[in-house]
């Protein structure tokens, strides 16, 4: 069994963060449809400018809202407005090619 990339957002702005609130990200659900994600799947954000990466659970937005939104503990890291990458890992007996937007 191996860990591969499932999926990727390469570029997407913080939009919001909440941190009296569950610790996650919340994702619009359209964009979590095209990736093939689900809730409470597993996700690393990592800053595209510095070395802020923490890793967390997504949790599902409302529909063409774009929203990326931080919630809980993890709006410590990172800041509205920031530009960050998600990365979705799966395992797998056989290699798998990623999704990437």
């Amino acid at each position: 069994m191996n860990t591969y990339l499932k999926a990727k957002i390469s570029a997407i702005k913080i939009t919001g963060r909440r941190l009296e609130y569950e610790g996650s990200l919340t994702l619009d659900q359209d964009i979590m449809d095209s990736l093939d994600v689900s809730p409470y799947e597993q996700v690393f954000v990592n800053s595209k400018y510095h070395k802020g990466r923490i890793m967390t659970y997504v949790l599902p937005g409302k529909r063409g809202s774009r929203i990326c939104e931080l919630n809980g503990g993890a709006v410590n890291h990172f800041r509205k407005g920031e530009i960050v990458h998600l990365l979705f890992f799966t395992q797998s007996e056989v290699p798998v090619i990623p999704k990437i937007i």
